[in-house]
């Protein structure tokens, strides 16, 4: 529970370091749950600035993010470091002009090092680098350091000296204060700490203590559980965590409560997680002792899906006969080994098609350290996260690719072969048809995407339907404001088509408002002459308009409405679609209404 006078006095405290006024542009970049966010916000308030709320495209996509810096002249930027590295790689790409007054870091432990490129392109006189060090329980930041470029070859993470307001000791285990040098436990007292935990009574009594140090009445101080050491000019160093408390991409994570969550499953038997890897490259790994079983990983993840937070599920789940112990008979985190191939969540492995699955799958291998990436397998399920998606396609640009990709696509299309396919469709001119499958006879059937661009589904459905059938998926148009209406975009793809089917008979499958395309095209090839023998409507909403005249296409049309839960049943062998696709339905005038409706 924080008040609102230690919020003003964490600015107070710090206006002679910042000095802050009413021309700067304060950007909100950080959620609301992050305490970052609440120094993004009040910072411009309290002195008349100006605050950009970055969109949720800004923030999951480097380029329109750097943009937005540029074009709307922000002068303060606070990053956590894992993000600001995201920043940098596209600011040495694009070089330019910002506004950019002061860059504060906080959220994570800082590398210094990753600062040498930032001076290389820019003189000491540029952006004032600040590292700040900071807590939720004592309002947001506690430390501030000025970094130069010699810091950036400390093998250190400096935090400063502490705020004017506060109090800090660096105590041993029986409590009492270290040398200069030595490392102790950081405990905070002063302005900043906060009344304690809400409907906590319990964890509030364990972390907030009496401060034996204050003369002050009723004084109290916060235990943090970070390490650290004071150096010899009196700045701070910071060492990491006391206890099993971990902090990956600015979230605080407690194992405990991963492993418990983890005991809940049937198949386990005792857990144990920890923190593998450094900075950027930080990932939760859990270690299980339970009996072999076919995609232990998968089912793992799934159990863990539903009841955590994404940012707390880990990245790898490796099987053990039994937790290594130390001679005390403690957790042997050293003992622990890496994980392999079957550590991750995946399908059966089906090796990466040449080209665009191929470029993506050396991609993969390299951003989430894995040996291994077939066609089937999931970004996310492989360790993939929003931060690394956002390298995925600076990567992807540095090669050449995702002129017109997004962060959002890759979390809509995680698997890889779905994911070329999308990567191969922004390549290509709009209204493009990308081949799916090449089957064994003249039988061609052509999907439409939802209006989210997303065609996995066509690849789950593929699996049901004839061998004899080829499969090509249009690709939906990465702008829809080029084309006055549905007819429009309809006629557009008849022509795409004709490059694959020269004549008919046309077979269509819509998914969502695909579906609504799907009878778009189906019209105008009826209007041609066209003969139409198949279009299948799935989770399709059936618009209503004026009704037109029955045409031959009428009888002709096979509705199948499928509702999406029902393409996730095994048991289904949708027979209704994977038959000679010639079947007829009662017309269903419904379908063929004005399509001024879908404008």
């Amino acid at each position: 529970m924080i008040e609102h006078a230690q919020v003003e006095r964490l600015f107070s405290s710090t206006d002679d370091i910042y000095s802050f006024g009413s021309n700067d542009v304060w950007c909100l970049f950080h959620s609301f749950s992050f305490d970052f966010s609440v120094w993004e916000i009040w910072g411009a308030l309290r002195y008349g600035g100006k605050l950009v709320i970055a969109s949720a495209d800004a923030i999951r996509s480097p380029s329109i993010f750097y943009r937005l810096v540029c074009d709307q002249n922000i002068t303060v930027l606070n990053q956590t470091p894992t993000y600001f590295k995201v920043f940098l790689a596209e600011h040495l790409a694009n070089k330019c002009q910002t506004s950019l007054k002061k860059i504060i870091f906080g959220g994570e432990a800082f590398e210094t090092s990753n600062l040498r490129e930032w001076y290389k392109a820019h003189p000491e006189c540029g952006p004032e680098i600040y590292n700040m060090y900071g807590i939720t329980e004592t309002t947001v930041h506690v430390t501030c350091r000025l970094i130069n470029r010699k810091d950036t070859y400390l093998n250190a993470s400096p935090i400063g000296k502490k705020l004017p307001d506060l109090r800090l000791y660096l105590l041993d285990g029986s409590g009492a204060p270290v040398p200069l040098g030595a490392v102790g436990e950081l405990y905070i007292g002063g302005a900043g700490v906060a009344r304690g935990y809400l409907n906590r009574p319990d964890l509030t009594a364990e972390r907030f203590l009496k401060d034996p140090f204050s003369p002050a009445p009723g004084a109290r101080m916060y235990r943090t559980g970070d390490l650290a050491r004071y150096l010899p000019d009196g700045n701070i160093e910071f060492l990491g965590r006391n206890d099993d408390q971990v902090k990956i991409r600015g979230f605080r994570i407690e194992p405990g409560e991963i492993e418990a969550r983890l005991a809940e499953h049937a198949a386990v038997r005792e857990a144990a997680v920890v923190a593998r890897g450094e900075g950027s490259a930080q990932r939760l790994v859990a270690y299980v002792v339970a009996a072999p079983e076919e995609d232990l990983a998968g089912s793992l993840r799934a159990h863990l899906s539903a009841r955590l937070p994404d940012y707390m599920v880990p990245a790898a789940f490796v099987r053990l006969d039994a937790l290594p112990l130390t001679p005390n008979g403690k957790l042997d985190r050293r003992a622990l080994p890496d994980p392999d191939v079957d550590a991750y969540a995946r399908q059966a492995y089906e090796p990466p098609r040449e080209g665009i699955e191929a470029v993506l799958a050396g991609l993969w291998q390299e951003l989430l350290g894995v040996e291994r990436v077939g066609r089937h397998d999931s970004f996310f399920e492989l360790g993939g996260h929003s931060l690394l998606a956002v390298r995925l396609l600076s990567r992807l640009r540095q090669l050449g690719y995702a002129s017109a990709l997004s962060v959002n696509q890759i979390f809509q299309n995680p698997k890889l072969q779905d994911l070329a396919v999308v990567l191969q469709g922004n390549q290509l001119a709009e209204g493009s048809i990308v081949e799916i499958r090449k089957g064994k006879s003249d039988i061609v059937l052509f999907a439409l995407p939802t209006g989210h661009g997303d065609i996995s589904y066509v690849h789950e459905l593929s699996k049901f339907l004839s061998d004899k059938i080829s499969i090509y998926a249009i690709i939906w148009p990465n702008s829809l404001s080029a084309f006055r209406d549905l007819n429009q975009l309809a006629e557009q793809i008849c022509e795409s088509m004709r490059s694959v089917q020269k004549n008919g008979p046309y077979r269509l499958l819509g998914y969502s408002s695909g579906g609504l395309l799907a009878c778009a095209i189906a019209q105008q090839l009826a209007n041609t002459d066209e003969n139409v023998s198949f279009v299948g409507l799935i989770d399709t909403a059936i618009l209503r308009g004026r009704s037109t005249r029955k045409s031959d296409i009428s009888k002709n049309i096979l509705s199948n409405m499928l509702r999406r839960d029902a393409l996730n049943n095994e048991k289904l062998r949708l027979e209704c679609l994977a038959g000679e696709l010639s079947a007829t339905s009662e017309y269903i005038p419904e379908l063929f209404g004005s399509h001024e409706n879908f404008r």
